[in-house]
């Protein structure tokens, strides 16, 4: 068979292969057109009450904003070094119910070997509470705040809530609550930027010990 005859051949080929490429991209534009115009038709689904259906819109909006930027995300680069007890703020998105949502500030919890071998790393979320205190009694801490009627509350740490203690001369000085009831496995790709802070030796074995309590490990071996 002559060379001619070969190339010939070999661009049939690849015709017919950019031309089944091309079929499939039709095919996909035409499915996404269509879950778009359903999640349209959902999202906008009239409700009786004004106001629980302006509360829905708003709520729609919220999620296809969080798309968009999910979306982006998804080509963005990862810082290329990040170390445990590190803080960065995180793209946590548009949640579920209770679970923290936004940009928020979180704390590098994944050991060292992890961080560098892997392209995700395990974050516990900070929270802040405007117009709050922390305040130390004896061998534990308090959170004071008003509440919505202007009432002074006093509340008592739980186990699992660990005041943020920084290192000297962060970038930003982050303050608030490591909240260990809100632990995510997250792709590195979700972190903003550089560091802005790290936390305490002291403070990450507070972490430590209420996440054994938290999982209910026992580091006793059984005889």
């Amino acid at each position: 068979m002559s060379t001619e005859v070969n190339n010939d051949i070999n661009q049939s080929i690849i015709n017919n292969n950019e031309d089944k490429v091309d079929d499939k991209i039709t095919d996909k534009i035409s499915i996404i057109d269509k879950s778009i115009k359903r999640l349209t038709q959902l999202m906008t689904k009239p409700e009786k009450n004004r106001n629980v259906y302006l509360k829905n819109l708003e709520t729609a909006f919220e999620l296809i904003e969080w798309t968009l930027k999910k979306y982006k995300l998804m080509f963005a680069s990862s810082p290329k070094y990040i170390f445990k007890r590190d803080i960065y703020y995180c793209e946590l998105g548009k949640n579920i119910g209770s679970e923290q949502g936004g940009r928020r500030p979180v704390v590098i919890i994944q050991n060292d070997n992890g961080n560098k071998s892997s392209t995700t790393t395990m974050i516990a979320v900070i929270t802040t509470h405007q117009g709050s205190k922390l305040v130390k009694v004896d061998n534990y801490y308090e959170l004071h705040y008003n509440d919505n009627y202007g009432n002074n509350v006093k509340r008592k740490l739980s186990y699992y809530e660990i005041p943020v203690e920084l290192e000297k001369n962060p970038h930003e000085k982050i303050e608030g609550i490591i909240n260990l009831s809100q632990i995510y496995t997250i792709s590195k790709k979700r972190l903003v930027g550089n560091h802005v802070a790290k936390i305490t030796e002291d403070c990450f074995y507070d972490i430590s010990s209420a996440l054994l309590r938290m999982f209910d490990i026992k580091l006793k071996k059984k005889i």
